[in-house]
Parts: structure tokens; C-alpha cells; sequence
């Protein structure tokens, strides 16, 4: 389809609308003024003031141009940053009708997307020119108000990335090649800038997630430097003693077999070290793969290996229906095994603990609930517990704090959210919010 680039159009309207050709010739200097100004703005925009920095961009050009509107896109292209984003600009005074690309008719939308893939400008002082290639798409813009439009694609590497577009509706005007080509570079600007933007706050995160890493494994450490050794001393004291008795004393076998016990017992403190390192290394490891995950089904192997200390408290736990969700399901496990065991584990001297497990949907997400009735957390560290090493002060804390950190990464890595409430029971009720489908890349948090 070719392009066309008429004669200068005639008429002249106020600042917000199409300017004299004339007039537009003349100021070819004082564009290329503004458009190196709008480069040396756009590209030294703070991410946190891009929209903005671009929104008054496409205001100056369609003023210093003679347009009625203005409109940018960056679209979503595979292997590079910065997402979709779409900004425009009205004329102050010109009715606001457009009918978006994808409420047109199919004809319609095929002329467009012809347009964007060869990368060539759509360029006509009267939208008629174009009946012959694309009569719906014109149709659409006559009932928009539109008299003239330029419609340039933004190349770069060879892809399309996006378009910018010119329109005017008080009168028909036209546009000369080199004013065009400066259109096409300010729409390149502005699709670099989102771009960097993008870039620069995925870069912020990356640094704060190192930064909290370094801190984690610090303190990491430092807990585990201590927690390793301190039981590590206390078996290798035991053992020499009953080493001692064993050798000078025969006689004594009972203060062996408690010096034996002692040992015993370092021991499996160290075993429950080991067993949350290597639960907090497997909840860091990205979900990957993911198949469908029945909770119900999860939920009760879990109960089976927790039988033992179901058993020794006297808890009733009680599950209720639970829905089938996208994910890992040792990731999974891992989240539900820590949520009921620390609702068996921190319960009240003076009752039993009695679990409930349950769920409810919220559109595409399920929310499920694990309530205990037991010590309870104290508001202010409902947030914190989810911390690495954390240990709220309202109870004395078995363990290094490192299972709610567990459960927070995992529903983190499945795009949920976390967070914990109490109850009329005066226990704790902690909620999983969980998509049913998966998205493409992990995005959650404790909430």
C-alpha cells in the first residue's frame, strides 16, 4: 500500500488544532529544537515520572504539528523490557470519539495490522485516499470525526514495537516527509524510554532482592554458625564423659545411658537444623514446571505424617472442602506441612489444639485458611514473622524461625499472597491466597 504524502494543507486553527503547511514549513528549525529537547527529557526521565514526561512530549509535538490528537503504543514484544503502554492526547475543545483497534470490524483491524507489519507510514490529507485499501478502517474513521491522519510504525531491530499516530478533525493538513520523520523519532524516543524505565525499576528490585539476600545470608550465617555448633558441643562433652564412665566406671550404666540420652538430644537438634536449611533451600528454587495440585489430597498425606503429634496433643483437625490449584506440589506440601504443624506445635497447655483447614474462591483465586486455637501472634508481628530468623517475643520459639519464612517464598513463587489474622478462638488463622491458573512469572509477597 503506498504511502501518501499530499500537498500542504491551507487552513489554520487555534494552537490545539491543524496548523497552516506554510506555517509548519517554517518551522521546521524550531521542531528539530524540540524534538532534541523532548530526546534529552524523555531519556533522562526518573522512572517513577515517565508517564508524565511522555504525556507532555505528545502534547508539544501534536501542538507544534497541528494536531486535533495524539497517540503513542509500545507494544508487548518477546525479549525486550518494558511491557505495553499507550498515552494520547486530546486538543482542548475537540470531541473525544474513537473507536479502539479492537472493537473495529475484522477488515478493519486487518488494514491496521497490514499497516504495522510492512513498518510504512499511513499518511492522507483526506482519510478518502485511503477507501481502496481499507473502506471499513475508513468507515470507522469518518464516524470518529477524523479528516486527516498520519499512522507511522516504530521499528527497531527489525520488529515492530509499537506505533505513533497524528490526527486532525477541525481541517485536513498534511504533513511534509522530513516533519514525519521527526514524528517517527519521537515515537522511537518515547518506546526507548518506557523501555528504560522498565529496565531501571526491574534493576531497583533485583537490587533490593540482593540486598535482602546478602542481609539473609548474613544473619543465615550467623544463626546457623551458633545452632550447629553449640549442640556440636554439647554431644562432644556428653560423649567424652561417657567415654570416661565407660572406661573407668563399668559399674555405672545408668549415667552412661543419661550422658547417652544428652547426646542423643544434640543430635536431633541438629537433625531439625539440617531439615529447615534444606526447607528453606527448596523453597527458593523457582516453581519451574507446575501441574495441577489437589489440597484436599495434600492436605491429608500431611495429616498422615503428622500423626504422631496429633496424637500426643490431643488435636482434632478438621478439613474442609479444598480446591485443585496450579503449582508445585512439593513446594506445596512444604507450605502446608510447616502451616499445621506450627497449629499443633504452639498450642495452649491448658487445651488441646483443634485445626481447621479450609477454603473459599474469589473469582479465579482461592483463599485458604488454616485457624488454630492456640498462643495466638501478637498483631505488630504478623508482618515480621514472615522474616527470615524471625521469633515473635509473645512466645518462647522453638526452632530458627525459618518456617513461616519457608511458607511466604513458596506462595510467593506461585503468585499468592500470605497473611495471618487472629481469631475468635484466640489463636491465629492464617490465609493462602492462591491462583488457580499460574501466570507466566512469579510476583507475590507476605500481604
Amino acid at each position: 500500500m503506498p504511502t501518501r504524502r499530499l500537498g500542504l494543507g491551507t487552513d489554520r486553527h487555534d494552537a490545539g488544532g491543524a496548523a497552516d503547511g506554510g506555517i509548519l514549513l517554517a518551522v521546521e528549525g524550531s521542531l528539530d529544537d524540540l524534538v532534541m529537547a523532548m530526546s534529552t527529557e524523555l531519556l533522562g526521565a526518573e522512572p517513577a515520572d515517565i508517564d508524565v514526561t511522555i504525556h507532555a512530549s505528545l502534547e508539544r509535538l501534536a501542538r507544534a504539528v497541528g494536531a486535533d490528537r495524539a497517540y503513542v503504543l509500545k507494544t508487548e514484544v518477546e525479549g525486550r523490557s518494558g511491557g505495553q503502554a499507550f498515552d494520547e492526547w486530546w486538543a482542548p475543545g475537540v470531541e473525544q470519539r474513537n473507536t479502539p483497534i479492537a472493537s473495529l470490524p475484522h477488515e478493519a483491524q486487518r488494514f491496521w495490522f497490514r499497516s504495522l507489519r510492512s513498518g510504512e507510514p499511513v499518511h492522507a490529507e483526506d482519510i478518502g485516499e485511503l477507501e481502496a485499501h481499507g473502506p471499513e478502517a475508513v468507515a470507522a474513521l469518518r464516524g470518529d470525526g477524523v479528516r486527516s491522519i498520519l499512522f507511522v510504525p516504530l521499528m527497531a531491530k527489525e520488529q515492530t514495537v509499537g506505533f505513533i499516530g497524528f490526527e486532525a478533525r477541525h481541517r485536513s493538513t498534511s504533513w511534509p516527509p522530513a516533519t514525519v520523520s521527526r514524528m517517527r523519532t519521537v515515537g522511537e524516543l518515547i518506546v526507548s524510554s518506557v523501555e528504560r524505565a522498565a529496565a531501571a525499576r526491574d534493576l531497583a528490585i533485583r537490587n533490593e532482592e540482593l540486598e535482602r539476600s546478602n542481609r539473609e545470608l548474613q544473619q543465615f550465617a550467623s544463626v546457623v554458625s551458633h545452632d550447629l555448633s553449640q549442640p556440636l558441643v554439647v554431644m562432644e562433652g556428653f560423649l567424652a564423659a561417657l567415654r570416661a564412665v565407660a572406661v573407668e566406671h563399668p559399674e555405672k550404666g545408668d549415667q552412661a545411658a543419661t550422658y547417652a540420652d544428652a547426646a542423643q538430644r544434640a543430635a536431633r537438634r541438629m537433625r531439625l537444623l539440617i531439615d529447615d536449611v534444606f526447607a528453606l533451600a527448596l523453597a527458593g528454587v523457582p516453581v519451574g514446571r507446575t501441574e495441577p495440585v489437589d489440597i484436599r489430597a495434600l492436605v491429608d498425606d500431611v495429616l498422615a505424617d503428622l500423626e504422631a503429634a496429633i496424637a500426643d496433643t490431643g488435636a482434632t483437625v478438621t478439613v474442609r472442602s479444598l480446591p485443585v490449584v496450579e503449582g508445585s506440589p512439593t513446594q506445596i506440601r512444604q507450605l502446608f506441612q510447616n502451616l499445621i504443624a506450627n497449629a499443633l506445635k504452639f498450642h495452649r497447655p491448658d487445651r488441646p489444639p483443634a485445626v481447621t483447614v479450609d477454603a473459599s474462591r474469589r473469582g479465579a483465586v482461592h483463599d485458604i485458611t488454616v485457624a488454630d486455637n492456640g498462643v495466638g501472634i501478637a498483631p505488630e508481628h504478623r508482618k515480621s514473622v514472615f522474616e527470615m530468623f524471625s521469633r515473635p517475643n509473645t512466645v518462647a520459639t522453638p526452632g530458627l524461625g525459618i518456617g513461616l519464612a519457608v511458607c511466604a517464598r513458596v506462595v510467593a513463587n506461585h503468585n499468592g499472597t500470605i497473611r495471618i489474622a487472629g481469631n475468635d478462638a484466640g489463636g491465629c488463622t492464617v490465609r493462602v491466597s492462591l491462583p488457580e491458573q499460574q501466570p507466566s512469572g512469579p510476583s507475590g509477597a507476605p500481604g
